[in-house]
């Protein structure tokens, strides 16, 4: 009887935090299938819990890892899917004013109908040197390292990826080390 209450609130802890970097299961996590040639679909899913913000970087950290132990140096997206560009809303002002545009926040209510965050597209594997730049052709060692801080560091709110500007989705030289 006292295995059966352990499972089920380890079963409670586990399911009312965000998915963590892991192959799919029962909370979410990723897969990649190899389509043809050089072709792969690689999918990440998170649980209700899980932001789109970490749902991307753990799709992106995949794409980058399975590229790299594939034998390949980068990779470019292939499918039409719109990558988030967080920017702190410091940097957003209206136009000629001092006024700042206010960022919502959201509040996540567990319930079964929760949205599930997830990301699935094709991407194609490819040799140096590559021909293109973020964010649909990326060099897959320089993103892996710009990602590991935060698939392996802390997490925030509910064991999610912590909110950052995503350099690593735009092209080399667009954020000066001064920033």
């Amino acid at each position: 009887m006292n295995k059966l209450i352990f499972a089920f609130f380890t079963f409670l802890v586990v399911s009312g935090c965000a998915t963590t970097y892991q192959k799919t299961g029962f909370t979410g996590g990723h897969e990649a299938e190899h389509l043809e040639g050089n072709i792969y679909r690689i999918y990440f899913g998170g649980n209700g819990y899980t932001t789109r913000e970490t749902v991307q970087t753990y799709w992106l950290y995949k794409c980058a890892e399975y590229t790299i132990e594939k034998g390949f140096d980068g990779f470019e997206i292939l499918s039409n899917i719109q990558l988030t560009k967080h920017i702190p809303v410091e940097e957003f002002f209206l136009p000629e004013s001092d006024v700042k545009i206010q960022q919502a926040q959201m509040v996540f209510i567990p319930v079964d109908s929760m949205p599930k965050p997830q990301i699935e597209a094709d991407i194609k594997m490819m040799k140096s040197p590559l021909n293109g730049e973020p964010p649909k052709v990326f060099d897959a060692k320089k993103l892996k390292e710009a990602l590991e801080p935060f698939v392996t560091g802390e997490k925030c709110d509910m064991g999610n990826i912590c909110k950052h500007v995503h350099k690593y989705i735009h092209p080399e030289g667009k954020f000066s080390d001064s920033l």
